[in-house]
């Protein structure tokens, strides 16, 4: 259970509050509210593997390793600890496609506008979830039992200069 410091924007109100899971857990918990047609805000690195003209988010969607002839894929966690990825937009998932119950691409709605995707909606592919999603935020109603008790323990102050480092890499 993590706290960032100073990341409130209401007056008088607690700074954000965030437990660390699972991404399964996270897909999982995102799919329950959809299913139940609640939208889940999340945020994401927007700078990896999107087409703003396909309205498209997946990975390896651009062969760079063969194009440079490298091998540039690194664990998330790298990503983070190298400050190669980071949290830097938000959206909300609107839809989820599932097959035998496993999502396989996600429906978004971006802030970007109609002229970007199609009409303002993106299709997310799931691995593009597991590689540059970063958090979700759903509704205590969704969450798991265990997951409610981790919001009973004494938090982890992050500040505000580091905001979920520590969150994703332990």
């Amino acid at each position: 259970y993590y706290i960032m410091q100073m990341t409130t924007n209401i007056y008088d109100k607690p700074d954000v509050a965030y437990a660390n899971t699972r991404i399964d857990d996270l897909k999982s918990l995102a799919k329950k509210a959809l299913l139940d047609n609640q939208p889940v805000w999340f945020a994401c690195d927007m700078g990896k593997d999107q087409s703003s003209k396909l309205g498209m988010m997946a990975s390896n969607l651009y062969d760079y390793d063969s194009m440079f002839k490298i091998r540039s894929k690194i664990s998330k966690k790298d990503q983070v600890l190298y400050r190669d990825g980071v949290p830097n937009h938000a959206m909300v998932f609107v839809g989820v496609d599932l097959i035998d119950d496993k999502p396989v691409k996600w429906m978004v709605e971006n802030s970007w506008g109609a002229d970007k995707g199609s009409k303002g909606y993106w299709a997310l592919y799931d691995n593009w979830f597991t590689q540059h999603v970063y958090c979700v935020i759903i509704h205590k109603d969704y969450l798991t039992d265990k997951l409610k008790k981790v919001f009973e323990q004494q938090p982890v102050v992050l500040p505000p200069w580091d905001p979920m480092y520590k969150a994703f890499v332990d």
